[in-house]
């Protein structure tokens, strides 16, 4: 009977143990920092308006201070019935792990004629910078929807 006791306390212990290790903190993980916005991106939206996608990649490069950036992007955008795409220039503000991204649409590269240059809205970005490596938030721009940027030249549709 001892042995039974003694064999249930043990394993009560032992769930109680990993009760308690379960719970202790996890170790934060580390700080963004503005510096890890700087390099080359590939972007992804979900689907939005039914049937369209904008993919593209992007350069972040230095600013004037350590929180704002300079960037240029080629931007994808397919839908059911058109592909549009678009070379653009943005400016980029870093501020407590966000990145706001303010765009300018320089040249319509697809299709060359049938499109009004005027019709399309420039893709700003709002963004959670996650890690060095990945950052996601909003599409804003005419039509709005997450968006997923990661490091790589990933394929673009």
């Amino acid at each position: 009977m001892r042995a039974i006791i003694a064999s249930s306390l043990m394993l009560i212990g032992s769930v109680l143990n990993g009760a308690a290790l379960a719970q202790a903190p996890r170790k934060p993980a580390p700080a963004v920092t503005a510096r890890d916005v700087l390099g080359v991106w590939s972007f992804r939206t979900s689907v939005y308006r039914q049937s369209c996608v904008l993919s593209g990649r992007m350069v972040i490069r230095a600013g004037a201070n350590a929180r704002d950036f300079l960037c240029s992007f080629e931007a994808i955008e397919t839908c059911s019935d058109i592909r549009l795409e678009t070379e653009q220039t943005c400016e980029a503000s870093f501020d407590d792990g966000q990145l706001t991204i303010d765009s300018e649409v320089g040249a319509l590269t697809f299709p060359k004629e049938g499109y009004d240059l005027e019709n399309y809205w420039p893709d700003n970005f709002d963004l959670a910078v996650e890690s060095a490596n990945r950052m996601t938030g909003i599409l804003r721009s005419f039509a709005s929807a997450p968006v997923v940027f990661e490091r790589g030249t990933g394929a673009i549709s």
